[in-house]
Formats: C-alpha cells, sequence, structure tokens
C-alpha cells in the first residue's frame, strides 16, 4: 500500500495531468504507437522482418489480443504488451485507494501515449561515461557503430525469454558476438515494477 497521499501531492496530479496533455500533443503525429491495434488473425507469431538484427518483430499480445512491437513475458509464461504487463504488476499493489489509482491512470497515460523510444535521450547508444554506454538491443547489434566508438564488451539485459523472441534467426548470440571480436555477458532482467534489478543481475555485471 502506498499509505495516504497527503496534501501536497493534489498538485503533483494537476502536474500528471498537464505532463499528460503535452506528451500526447507531442505525439500527435507520430504514428508509431506501440500497440498497431489490430488483432492478429489466427495464430500468434512474427509478422513482420526486421530490417536489421533487434529491430522488434510485431507479435499478438496474449492479454489484449493486440499486435505489438513492445512486449515481455507475463508472470504465467504469456506473451504480454507493457500496458498488460503494467496492469499485472499494477495489481499487486492492492488494496490502493482512489487517489493512488487516480495517480496510477496519469502515469500510465503518459507512458502509453508514445513507445519507448519517445524518452531515448537524444543519439544513442548515451554515452553515460567515458567508457560506458547504454542502449537498446539494435544498437547493441549494430556491430561496426560499436567498432567506430571502441566498444569492446556488451552486457545484455534484456530477459532470455524476450530475445528469444526478437531475434529468432540467432541460435547463439554468444558466438554472434565472440565472432565479431566483442566479449558478451548476458544478465538475465526484467523492466518489471517488482524486479529488483540491484539485488539480482547487478552483482553478476560487476
Amino acid at each position: 500500500n502506498f499509505g495516504s497521499i497527503p496534501p501536497p501531492c493534489a498538485s503533483a496530479m494537476e502536474q500528471l495531468g498537464r505532463l499528460w496533455s503535452f506528451v500526447a500533443s507531442a505525439a500527435g503525429g507520430r504514428g508509431d504507437s506501440p500497440c498497431i491495434g489490430q488483432p492478429t488473425p489466427g495464430a500468434s507469431g512474427a509478422t513482420e522482418k526486421p530490417s536489421r538484427p533487434g529491430r522488434a518483430h510485431a507479435r499478438q499480445c496474449d492479454g489484449c489480443q493486440l499486435d505489438t512491437l513492445e512486449y515481455s513475458q507475463g508472470s504465467r509464461g504469456d506473451l504480454l504488451c507493457r500496458e498488460c504487463l503494467r496492469r499485472e504488476d499494477e495489481a499487486r499493489l492492492e488494496p490502493i485507494t482512489a487517489e493512488e489509482r487516480r495517480g496510477l491512470e496519469l502515469v500510465a497515460g503518459i507512458l502509453d501515449a508514445v513507445p519507448w523510444s519517445f524518452w531515448k535521450p537524444g543519439e544513442q547508444p548515451a554515452a553515460l561515461l567515458d567508457w560506458l554506454y547504454m542502449g537498446d538491443l539494435e544498437e547493441a547489434m549494430a556491430f561496426e557503430m560499436l567498432r567506430r566508438k571502441g566498444i569492446g564488451a556488451v552486457v545484455n539485459l534484456v530477459n532470455w525469454w524476450e530475445l528469444q523472441a526478437r531475434l529468432p534467426e540467432v541460435a547463439d548470440i554468444r558466438s554472434l558476438y565472440s565472432e565479431q571480436g566483442i566479449s558478451f555477458l548476458e544478465a538475465d532482467s526484467e523492466d518489471r515494477l517488482f524486479f529488483d534489478i540491484v539485488g539480482k543481475p547487478w552483482p553478476e555485471v560487476e
């Protein structure tokens, strides 16, 4: 339980409302929503071949039955879009108050208005330190770009299930990096509300 929301948070709720309006307006002409919006007839599966390794295939969400480019494994092993994943996590927060639920809905409205790529801060991979970059799977597999930047090691935090779904053509990703002269470490992780990213994968990475 979040506990009761103090009076100052009323202004925070107003700020969330304004932020949602801003993001929705900014995303208005982008046309790249994470959910494509049409159910896939027949069995679920990849419906679009990515132009480059690491680019997401469209898959059908087992929850809402919509095609999505952004998905991961739910708690029951099913394929879920990020909205359904978030709802699954939010259910574990119960019981919550009506005001707390309104806050979650405002945050959800902001997150679901645009794809994850909308939040990328400029050029990717982002240079966090002189020796440390952060990017997504597509960038981590752009081997020529990695060589240009002098990147000789990659730590993968995409969980194995999603990695296999996004790279069905790659049988052994560790060997693929080895052939490119790049060290590769897979630290299984999940981008979920209750996943302890510091306590679980971090010791292995460190």
